[in-house]
């Protein structure tokens, strides 16, 4: 693709989106009211790679002097942010926000005073004989966000901020008037993970993040056929679905081309299925039916795919194309290579529109929120401020005042010592009351800190739940403190601290790379530790053979990994 080189016009921006297994940059240049490709680059990694590599990589492509006048919005997950959709009676905006902070409290396992929340009331919907409020909350650390900042300036001098990738991929979609439809879906179908965004009327209205992506098949395959996740990569490439007498086809250009396809139905099926619930209840939510479906992101790079999505879910699905209404100057680039995999670049594509300021409503930038609430705070400080040192000069001309008295009252009155006797009376009443409130304020912030730091356990049936492959159930959920376990669970553990919790899991699964897939995932999860599968035995579910489980593991309700667990959703 085309070479780097320097933008230095006010009205170019670069969407910087760094993606599980390649880099995208893209740059935008304004042209009245339309966008011109300034910059173009895609960097692919190996599924091994690691960040270290990937940032070396990143250095050895971009010269430093590229980014020194030219803002760079870049891509942040959204399972960073606690991102909710949520569905109240009629109130007003402000009333809407006030209510909407309660909602996620109780869902954070941070403190609500170190989160940057965003809130906003997106509309008002018909729901039977009442009007609800639908609006969006959403809260992120401040304190990793920070991280993030500190992280990105090293690569750009001019770090504009981050932007929300899925909602930058719709952003794309939005903006290039492809969106012809009144409620569109859009699916960024990533490595680890696809994003779903649903638009009405250009307006983002629901959000969420499905637990497949492009990686599953590579891992399928490679559990399939033992080879390495390299060669897996190339043989997934090799598959593509094509329309014959008006059936969809997959087609494999491989020897065991039956088993290939197999793994990848297994995982576009698994996709779809998730995909079609989340549909459902965005309709039933907003009471409208959705009218199309786009694809963006590196799995939608398969060939046909958008027929096969049409076919299950039996609506128009289209491919999406960032660079349909932007200007390709044809002595820069190659437009054949860049339209190949146009749909890859989407995010970035977004990422670009919106630090140039378009974006669509219901999107939000994390990064600006932080500078926002950066100066709210240096307001309420200066104001804090000035209102001690007022403090402080009235107490001064008391004093003062108090002063001139008594040197009055030494000259002019022998009764002296009685009135500095009943004042010092007075002042060690006041002293009493002032240390009783202090203790009685230290046991409330105690008992407040106690209460702010119980666990939520939603969040670990949530992750519990995200790890549940199809074919395997669950027939019991426990949960014991490790100090209140019996010897029974506890052996089969590594030494559980005392202030761990322990998890066992009972269920059942109808074939063992079932288990296996639900026990890898288990293993995987930043929730648990000691993962231990302590019992398979076979046993008959309505006269058709099944596995019997029993899992136990560690749960450490103090541990950072849960915290992490939360922001990655």
């Amino acid at each position: 693709m085309a070479q780097i080189f320097n933008l230095r016009n006010k009205n170019t921006a670069i969407g910087f989106d760094w993606g599980t297994s390649s880099v995208k940059i893209v740059g935008l240049k304004r042209k009245g009211d339309q966008y011109e490709l300034s910059h173009c680059v895609l960097l692919e990694f190996p599924l091994d790679c690691s960040d270290e590599q990937k940032q070396q990589t990143i250095k050895k492509q971009l010269s430093k002097s590229y980014f020194q006048n030219v803002p760079v919005m870049v891509g942040l997950p959204g399972g960073s942010m606690n991102i909710r959709y949520i569905k109240l009676p009629e109130m007003s905006a402000k009333d809407f926000q006030n209510a909407a902070i309660w909602e996620v409290s109780e869902e954070l396992l941070y403190d609500l005073s170190a989160a940057l929340i965003y809130t906003e009331l997106l509309d008002t919907l018909q729901d039977g004989d009442l009007r609800k409020a639908y609006g969006v909350v959403a809260a992120v650390p401040r304190e990793r966000l920070q991280k993030e900042v500190t992280k990105f300036k090293r690569f750009f001098p001019k770090f504009r901020g981050f932007g929300i990738d899925a909602f930058a991929a719709t952003t794309a979609v939005v903006a290039n008037e492809l969106a012809d439809s009144k409620v569109i879906a859009v699916l960024d179908i990533g490595a680890r993970w696809s994003k779903l965004v649903i638009v009405s009327n250009g307006k983002i209205m629901g959000e969420r993040e499905i637990g497949f992506g492009t990686i599953q098949i590579n891992e399928e395959m490679h559990s399939v056929f033992g080879i390495e996740m390299a060669e897996t990569e190339i043989l997934k490439r090799k598959i593509h679905i094509v329309s014959n007498n008006g059936e969809n086809e997959f087609v494999c250009l491989v020897k065991d081309k039956e088993t290939c396809v197999e793994a990848v139905k297994f995982i576009l099926e698994q996709l779809i299925q998730e995909l079609r619930l989340s549909l459902q209840f965005f309709a039933a939510q907003l009471r409208q039916d959705i009218n199309k479906v786009y694809l963006t992101g590196g799995g939608a790079l398969m060939k046909g795919i958008e027929l096969y999505f049409a076919e299950k879910l039996a609506l128009p699905v289209e491919i999406a194309n960032p660079f349909q209404k932007i200007l390709l100057n044809d002595e820069l680039f190659e437009k054949d290579e860049i339209q190949l995999k146009a749909t890859q670049f989407a995010t970035a594509v977004g990422l670009a529109m919106s630090a140039l300021g378009k974006s669509c409503k219901g999107n939000f930038d994390p990064f600006e929120l932080l500078v926002e609430k950066k100066k709210e705070e240096q307001k309420e400080w200066i104001t804090l401020r000035i209102s001690s040192l007022s403090a402080l000069m009235i107490v001064l001309g008391m004093l003062l005042f108090l002063d001139w008295r008594l040197q009055y009252l030494k000259l002019h009155n022998s009764v002296l010592g009685h009135y500095l006797e009943n004042f010092q009376q007075k002042q060690n009443k006041v002293e009493k009351i002032i240390f009783q409130t202090g203790n009685i304020n230290s046991k409330f912030r105690a008992i407040l800190k106690a209460k702010q730091q119980q666990p939520h356990w939603s969040a670990l049936l949530d992750e519990i739940s995200q790890c549940i492959p199809f074919g395997v159930w669950l027939t019991k959920i426990k949960v014991n403190p490790a100090s209140q376990s019996d010897g029974e669970n506890i052996e089969y553990l590594e030494s559980p601290s005392s202030s761990a919790f322990v998890l066992e899991m009972q269920g059942k699964a109808l074939f063992a790379y079932q288990l296996r897939r639900f026990y890898g995932q288990m293993q995987k999860s930043k929730f648990c530790t000691n993962v231990v599968l302590k019992k398979m035995v076979l046993g008959q579910e309505k006269q058709r053979s099944v596995l019997n489980f029993h899992i136990v593991s560690t749960i450490n309700k103090n541990a950072e990994s849960k915290r992490q667990l939360d922001l990655d959703r």
